[in-house]
């Protein structure tokens, strides 16, 4: 109200502050588009305002709040999101050393990690590890081992991925209080969920599942809907790589779709929708899951992401060999390989190179070494 009256009296310098923090209490809320509104009306009356050192700091402050309800409504790849992060290190640059420096970054990596564009995304965690070590700050550093870890995971670098998130970890419970966190994801539940992966992945799987549990049970005590329908998003994908129990994988993929129509994050649920038709299909409904399947990646392929994309033509390959639909799902594995020596996302290649062989196996390809040659 503060905001709007003084926005109506042209008192434009005093009502910035005010749409500021209006925008903040309503992402202290999870309302994302409200606070959308109050951060883009606060950045509407600073292009009126003279050009100086104090407005160029005020539009960076609101540009790194706005990226935050972006990333949660648009999706990690939206154009939006790379230009807001990308006008913030602009302004970093323009008002000389910033403790925004690092966010901005941040968001820049988030921005590339979700468009599948691996090799960028670990330089820029490669440059925000070294700005926390120039500035010794252990949640900086948190935040720098965390960022590395997801990266290395995705790139197939599995025990680069547990070794920087079992950093990330140890500095997490280390630090007196839960610190707010720069990448938009809990930094401990990234690690953890993370870890969870690379430990199934090298051959760990008690572990792996009690790292599920600890990220799981830390998620639903922050009261942050965001953070806990991706925590629910990545262990459901956990389970299906797990592959004994699809029916807990249809459960969690369930309640992602759930808790991010709630919210209004429909990446979230574009993703929930295509894990829940691939857990269908496990169970031997091949049509129904099928058409659940492309249904989400109809919706998620719109928002532009292309993280997780070789994951994805993956299962749907998969869907398509239970159905018996034989060159949908060779078709589907030539995209997927194509895309992870695209994006360098090796994290889910050698169970693609799998299908492929089971393939040439199953319909008696005339070059048996050929097929075999996938296994190895």
């Amino acid at each position: 109200m503060l905001a709007h009256h003084y926005t109506e009296a042209d008192l434009r310098a005093q009502a910035i502050p005010y749409w500021q923090a209006a925008g903040q209490r309503a992402l202290q809320r999870s309302a994302h588009l409200e606070s959308i509104s109050h951060f883009t009306q606060g950045l509407d009356l600073l292009t009126a305002l003279p050009d100086t050192p104090q407005r160029a700091q005020q539009e960076l402050t609101l540009r790194l709040a706005l990226g935050t309800p972006l990333i949660a409504t648009r999706g990690y790849a939206a154009p939006v999101v790379e230009q807001t992060y990308r006008r913030a290190l602009e302004l970093c640059q323009h008002v000389g050393e910033t403790p925004q420096l690092f966010p901005a970054i941040a968001g820049l990596f988030v921005f590339y990690l979700g468009r599948g564009e691996m090799y960028t995304a670990q330089q820029l965690s490669a440059r925000f590890r070294q700005l926390a070590q120039a500035a010794h700050d252990p949640v900086l550093a948190m935040e720098a081992h965390t960022g590395q870890g997801v990266v290395a995971y995705y790139l197939g670098d599995f025990v680069s991925a547990l070794e920087h998130c079992e950093h990330g970890l140890a500095l997490a419970t280390s630090l007196p209080h839960r610190s707010r966190a720069v990448l938009y994801q809990d930094p401990q539940v990234a690690c953890l969920i993370h870890a969870a992966c690379a430990l199934w992945l090298l051959g760990y799987p008690e572990q792996a599942l009690m790292r599920t549990h600890e990220a799981l049970a830390i998620a639903q005590q922050l009261s942050h809907p965001y953070n806990l329908v991706w925590t629910l998003d990545l262990i459901a994908r956990f389970h299906q790589l797990c592959r004994e129990e699809p029916r807990l994988a249809q459960e969690r993929a369930e309640t992602t779709m759930a808790v991010a129509a709630e919210h209004g994050f429909p990446l979230m649920r574009a993703c929930g929708i295509m894990l829940r038709g691939w857990t269908i299909v496990a169970q031997g409904q091949c049509e129904e899951g099928l058409t659940q399947m492309l249904q989400g990646w109809v919706a998620w392929r719109t928002m532009g992401s292309g993280m997780w994309l070789s994951y994805w033509l993956g299962l749907l390959a998969e869907a398509y060999a239970y159905g018996g639909q034989r060159e949908e799902a060779l078709a589907r594995l030539m995209e997927a390989l194509a895309a992870v020596e695209d994006t360098g996302q090796r994290f889910y290649a050698a169970e693609i190179y799998r299908l492929k062989g089971e393939l040439q196996l199953r319909y008696a390809a005339p070059d048996v070494q050929q097929a075999a040659a996938c296994f190895w």
